[in-house]
């Protein structure tokens, strides 16, 4: 199993664009943050992916807000 996967696989492996992978990066920093080498590439973790299913779960299925995810996650993560 990799470790990093490039935002090509990524988008590949959740059938979403590029620039849609990018948006919700930048909507939920806390969430998503892949690590970005020299020229800007982003590599992303098993945790980011499962992350991004997330957020492409509560978006594509769910039809829910940004601000309503990032509350959710919030939730979420100091349930741990």
């Amino acid at each position: 199993m990799k470790i990093f996967h490039n935002i090509s696989e990524v988008s590949k492996m959740l059938d979403e664009p590029q620039h849609v992978l990018r948006y919700w990066e930048g909507k939920h920093p806390r969430f998503i943050s892949p690590t970005k080498r020299p020229g800007g590439r982003r590599f992303y973790r098993q945790r980011d992916i499962a992350n991004l299913r997330i957020v492409q779960r509560f978006v594509r299925e769910w039809f829910m807000g940004h601000k309503g995810i990032n509350k959710i996650l919030n939730e979420q993560r100091n349930q741990t």
